[in-house]
């Protein structure tokens, strides 16, 4: 009973600490992995190549009446090879479009990455032989 008085008193008149709230430590959460999806347009002995490395390509090929070939992905970025920045292959804004003189190229090759990636191919017009070569994905040309 002498506890039970005591409890009483010190619930009535003795004033209970307060806790601070807990501070928050700020810090660097990881983030999820990400994957940059690049293709690379070259030009070596005649031949220009595309080529993917990550990721399904969905790339469309073109040559208009002015002997101007355009390479457009919007799915990749596509970076240019010495070959291809000195034949004169400029990209686009957004790097997703390259264009260049027909005369630069003798033949294409378009190389997807090996894996099952869902690859598309179009080539709306071409002046030169070319060569496509893709994965283990459902792919269409």
């Amino acid at each position: 009973m002498h506890r039970d008085r005591l409890s009483s008193f010190r619930d009535r008149f003795i004033a209970r600490r307060r806790r601070r709230p807990s501070r928050a430590i700020p810090g660097l959460e990881p983030l999820e992995g990400r994957r940059l999806l690049t293709a690379s347009l070259d030009l070596t002995s005649g031949t220009l190549a595309f080529q993917t490395t990550e990721g399904a390509m969905n790339l469309s090929i073109s040559v208009d009446a002015s002997d101007v070939y355009t390479f457009r992905d919007p799915t990749q970025t596509i970076t240019l090879g010495a070959g291809a920045v000195g034949s004169g292959w400029p990209l686009s804004a957004d790097s997703h479009t390259a264009t260049g003189p027909a005369s630069s190229l003798s033949s294409i090759a378009v190389v997807g990455d090996p894996g099952s990636y869902n690859d598309v191919v179009s080539v709306a017009s071409t002046k030169a032989p070319t060569t496509i070569t893709t994965g283990l994905g459902k792919d269409s040309f």
